[in-house]
């Protein structure tokens, strides 16, 4: 059997939680974001010398907007994370290169994006997204 790759580890442990460790894992996840975006507002999204580009996109339950998504982007050892706003749009600003996206909130089935690619001064927005409520 092929060995699983990270996101699809993740997907399987967050399909194995309760509603209520998933609501907690949320949480979590919140409070880091919070401290990720604290550090970029001081440190700037763009202090890096690499090349830059951004990921944009909007996420919804499949007719509404989702407010609150957390978009997580991951690069190697590289992590950024966003929140999606009122209409369920996300920007994230990352250095050029490939990513991995997870998209997750409370209630919902966390959805996945492989192969992302941001090249610097561009923005890519074909990553649009549909959750599934969690039954």
């Amino acid at each position: 059997m092929a060995e699983q790759t990270y996101l699809q580890k993740a997907k399987n442990m967050l399909e194995s939680l309760s509603a209520d460790e998933r609501i907690s894992l949320a949480q979590a996840i919140r409070q880091d974001a919070n401290l990720l975006n604290a550090i970029n507002g001081v440190l700037g999204p763009n202090d890096s010398l690499a090349p830059h580009g951004s990921i944009t996109g909007t996420v919804d339950d499949g007719s509404d907007p989702l407010e609150n998504v957390k978009v997580i982007a991951t690069n190697g050892d590289e992590t950024y994370v966003a929140t999606t706003t009122s209409d369920g749009t996300y920007q994230l600003d990352v250095p050029a290169g490939t990513y991995s996206l997870l998209f997750a909130i409370a209630s919902y089935d966390v959805a996945a994006e492989a192969s992302v690619e941001v090249t610097s001064g561009a923005t890519t927005s074909e990553t649009d997204k549909s959750l599934t409520a969690d039954v």
